[in-house]
C-alpha cells in the first residue's frame, strides 16, 4: 500500500517533494521493523548496540579510528561511563568484551587489506593499529587459524 501511494505521490506536482520524503522515512521506519522482526541474533545485537548511545558511540569510535589505543578506560572515559559500568554494558550487548571486539574488527579489516591491496603486512599492521608485524602475525594467526602470508595466498585469484 506505501509503496502505490508512494508512486501516486512521485507523479503529482503539488507538495509532492514533501509528501514523498515523509512516505520515503516510514517506509524505511517499516522496512526496519520487518528487517528486525525475523533478524537473526546477531543482528538483533547490532541494532541493540547501536539504539544504546554509549555502546552505538563506542562502536563508532573503534570503527573510525581503529589504530587508535583503546582501551577498556579509554572507550569508557570517551562515552562518558564508568570502566567497569562500560565493560559490563558492552559485553552484555554486544557479546564480547570491548578489547575483544576491537580485536576481531582490526583483523577484519586486515583480511580485507589482504585480499584488497598489496600493501606489506607491516605498512598493514601500522594502519589498523598494531605496534609491530609480529603483534598483529599473532592476533592473525590466533583469529583465522593461518599466517597473514598464507591468509593472502589463499586469497590470490588466478587471472582469468
Amino acid at each position: 500500500m506505501l509503496l502505490e501511494l508512494l508512486a501516486a505521490e512521485a507523479e503529482r506536482e503539488d507538495g509532492a517533494e514533501a509528501s514523498v520524503a515523509r512516505l520515503t522515512e516510514t517506509l524505511f521506519i517499516q522496512a526496519m521493523r520487518a528487517w528486525t522482526e525475523c533478524a537473526d541474533p546477531q543482528s538483533s545485537m547490532w541494532v541493540a548496540a547501536m539504539r544504546d548511545p554509549a555502546i552505538g558511540s563506542a562502536l563508532q569510535l573503534i570503527h573510525r579510528g581503529p589504530q587508535e589505543d583503546w582501551t577498556v578506560a579509554t572507550l569508557a572515559r570517551a562515552v562518558a561511563l564508568s570502566r567497569s559500568a562500560f565493560a559490563e554494558r558492552f559485553q552484555t550487548i554486544v557479546g564480547e568484551t570491548p578489547v575483544a571486539y576491537l580485536t576481531r574488527w582490526r583483523i577484519y579489516l586486515v583480511a580485507r587489506q589482504l585480499r584488497e591491496t598489496p600493501r606489506a603486512v607491516s605498512e598493514i599492521a601500522a594502519v589498523v593499529g598494531y605496534e609491530s608485524e609480529a603483534s598483529l602475525n599473532k592476533a592473525f594467526k590466533r583469529l583465522m587459524g593461518v599466517p597473514p602470508g598464507a591468509y593472502r595466498r589463499a586469497s590470490v585469484r588466478p587471472a582469468s
